[in-house]
């Protein structure tokens, strides 16, 4: 499952024709990919050109790639009960019923107005919230967490931070500072909840940490001008003063918008320092395209400063832009999904061109093809090396209550896989709730892939299948396969 953006080498030209189309869709959508690439490098190409230069006896034909992944005698629900199967089949259900999802924040307003807010907390922790999110407190996530590692699933801990904060009238600096407080606090809850030697991950939106309006003029300039490096950002973090020269920024910004970049760097420099000293690591969510080059700006900034000798910031590139050059995001959306699935699919054969000392990169697709491409050139690499090599530079994401079959199946097979985990109250995460139910609306075949898998699971879990072994529905004795 892919959400759709694209990039253009001809950027002036379809700029014009693309940008109100686009902001029409990503603000019906919601900001977050989901389908895209992280990864820690900085300096290299992916487009559908440099797949020239893959030798042609490695290519790669979808149609044969890993097809028994996820065969029905292989797929995996993990420990979800019948009731959490149920519950699954039920969500999915609505949330493919496009009137409701685009209706939901005013149906979900009506609903708690008229159940009230107990009576509605408690229907929506047995629905979307329970379904979403991961909980409220440390012992509410530490118990889903648990879950989770028992089927050898990791954790990767989400503010939900959205574009506003219901019921809050904090503004500027105050709501930065508020949201600076939630990142801290989620460092700790990462650390507090660590129970291997994986990298212990969180996401970060930097638009809760920044002024929107400054992020999106940063990025057309940055569009337009060379005075900017990342380089030169790096270094100000590495003396512990992110700062620019004023010089240099002066033409492109004014005294005021500097004064807030920087408030801004220092917030992120506070964070990603805590987060170095308790071992986690950052993956910076891209956002909205017309700011995706601002975002691209600080966060590649930051990964120079801080990934030496291990990746401890990561940024996103997003597969549904027609070519990615790292570090510039045009604003064209690809034509359609099946062109969005092949540039994903074309990113993951040059990644793997990469030198993998160099790299580290999380796949985050709920895309079956892209899935099985990625299993199986890691299986080549496999072969190519030894049987008993261990691949520790690739990983998977899903997000949380969502195409848990894959993420079951691939961890059942010795993949390294994470859950992104939102969490916080029903009245904090109710923004994200209603992004999840729009996004699941514009990816029906993603989502009823998953509703056909669930109901078979099910019926194999209630016993109403002759084939009752096929679905390991409560299989906690994993055994490690290789694809």
């Amino acid at each position: 499952m892919h959400r759709l953006f694209k990039i253009n080498h001809a950027e002036r030209v379809c700029r014009k024709a693309a940008s109100s189309r686009q902001k029409k869709i990503e603000r019906k959508i919601g900001s977050r990919p989901i389908n895209r690439t992280s990864t820690i490098n900085t300096s290299n190409i992916v487009t559908h050109e440099s797949l020239k230069q893959i030798d042609q006896v490695d290519a790669i034909n979808l149609k044969n790639i890993s097809k028994n992944i996820f065969a029905p005698e292989n797929v995996s629900f993990g420990n979800m009960t019948t009731y959490e199967m149920m519950r699954s089949i039920l969500v999915l259900t609505i949330c493919s019923l496009p009137r409701l999802a685009e209706n939901a924040p005013k149906i979900l307003e009506v609903a708690r107005k008229y159940m009230g807010k107990k009576i509605f907390s408690k229907v929506m922790r047995m629905t979307f919230y329970g379904q979403f999110v991961s909980g409220n407190n440390l012992e509410e996530i530490n118990q889903t967490i648990t879950k989770l590692e028992q089927c050898d699933v990791l954790p990767m801990l989400a503010v939900t931070i959205e574009d506003q904060i219901a019921g809050s009238e904090l503004i500027g600096d105050e709501l930065y500072e508020h949201n600076t407080s939630k990142v801290l606090h989620c460092i700790d809850v990462a650390s507090s909840t660590r129970r291997s030697d994986k990298p212990c991950m969180m996401q970060l939106k930097l638009t809760a940490l920044f002024n929107f309006d400054l992020l999106e003029i940063l990025s057309s300039k940055l569009k337009t001008n060379s005075q900017l490096t990342t380089t030169q950002l790096a270094t100000g973090i590495e003396n512990g003063a992110p700062k620019i020269e004023l010089s240099e920024i002066l033409p492109l910004l004014t005294k005021q918008q500097v004064t807030e970049l920087a408030s801004g760097l220092h917030r992120l420099l506070r964070i990603v320092n805590k987060a170095n000293e308790n071992d986690v690591t950052i993956l910076t969510d891209a956002e909205y395209t017309w700011v995706n080059p601002a975002i691209h700006y600080i966060s590649i900034g930051f990964m120079k400063a801080y990934n030496k000798t291990h990746a401890r910031v990561y940024t996103t590139y997003q597969g549904y832009l027609k070519t990615l050059r790292f570090g510039r995001h045009p604003l064209c959306l690809c034509d359609n999904l099946e062109a969005t699935n092949d540039n994903y699919n074309a990113c993951v054969q040059d990644i793997f061109q990469m030198d993998e000392k160099k790299v580290q990169v999380m796949f985050a697709t709920h895309n079956e093809d892209s899935v099985r491409l990625v299993a199986d050139l890691l299986a080549r690499r496999k072969r190519k090396e030894s049987e008993s090599a261990t691949v520790s530079n690739i990983r998977f994401g899903q997000l949380y209550g969502m195409a848990d079959y894959m993420s079951f199946t691939l961890s059942k097979m010795g993949y390294e896989v994470y859950k992104s985990l939102p969490y916080g109250s029903v009245e904090e995460t109710m923004p994200y709730l209603c992004r999840r139910a729009k996004e699941n609306t514009l990816f029906l075949s993603g989502v009823r892939k998953e509703m056909i898998m669930l109901r078979k699971g099910l019926a194999m879990k209630l016993g109403r299948s002759k084939n009752k072994n096929q679905y390991c529905t409560n299989d906690q004795n994993h055994t490690q396969h290789s694809t």
